[in-house]
């Protein structure tokens, strides 16, 4: 965690500060990626489940996509441009 004040929050309820300072979210460009690679590939997610990611700017309340929708039945993925719909909405 990146947030000092939400970091004491949690420390107060008894969670560890290393394992905490590990969660920080300080790049989202490196960050989104990996945890989309995460739940595309966890064997509690079924395969055809698209996941994406995004980046929520809290200043500005911009949303800005990261990683572009893909599931691991399309692995490796075959990016469809964003206004482009899945074949099964065609």
């Amino acid at each position: 965690m990146a947030d000092d004040k939400l970091t004491r929050g949690f420390l107060q309820r008894g969670f560890e500060e290393t394992p905490l300072r590990g969660t920080a979210v300080t790049d989202p460009a490196v960050t989104v990626p990996i945890d989309v690679d995460r739940i595309v590939h966890s064997p509690s997610v079924s395969g055809r489940i698209r996941v994406s990611g995004y980046s929520y700017d809290t200043a500005t309340g911009r949303l800005t996509l990261v990683t572009p929708p893909r599931s691991r039945d399309q692995w490796p993925a075959t990016a469809l441009r964003l206004s482009e719909k899945p074949r099964s909405e065609r």
